[in-house]
């Protein structure tokens, strides 16, 4: 399902939440949800979060530059972060994201309308959350989106007869 500019945020998040949960397997192979948008409340408020989990960012839009009369280009940024016990095991997940995004640029591209997909960088920190001490190894993403807008995004399906009445 392509990116559309009127939902571009949730599709954008929707593209690579896909990727990622279908290509990267589960480390501890619990068969339950690993992947989030933000931190899971419920579980930290229980003190049943286990790690490693992988929390994809909602996706950060920049500026439109006007590329034609029709065509503007919307930058984008994506931030994928990886939390785990072990700083081993967070970086391995990190690398495998990495290796899964590069893998499909070309159908981020061509099936998903976000073009130049390209790693901005990396960094490496610790959280504690609910009492356990968890490393993180995030990426940054950034990425273009060029849509129509204007007079070419509408399609009038009716037509004006000779008489000037909108049939």
């Amino acid at each position: 399902m392509v990116v559309k500019n009127i939902s571009v945020f949730s599709d954008v998040y929707r593209v690579f939440y896909n990727l990622i949960n279908s290509n990267v397997s589960d480390p501890s192979s619990r068969n339950k949800q690993w992947i989030f948008s933000s931190f899971p409340m419920q579980d930290l408020a229980n003190s049943k979060l286990t790690y490693p989990i992988i929390i994809i960012e909602p996706a950060d839009g920049s500026t439109w530059v006007r590329l034609t009369q029709t065509k503007t280009k919307m930058p984008l940024a994506i931030r994928i972060n990886a939390y785990s016990t072990q700083m081993v095991q967070a970086d391995s997940m990190l690398c495998d994201i990495n290796a899964v995004i590069d893998n499909n640029r070309y159908e981020l591209k061509y099936d998903e309308g976000l073009d130049f997909v390209t790693l901005e960088g990396t960094d490496t920190d610790f959280d504690l959350r609910g009492g356990t001490r968890a490393h993180v190894r995030a990426a940054e993403y950034s990425m273009q989106f060029i849509f129509k807008d204007g007079l070419s995004k509408g399609t009038n399906t009716k037509t004006i007869a000779s008489s000037g009445v909108i049939a």
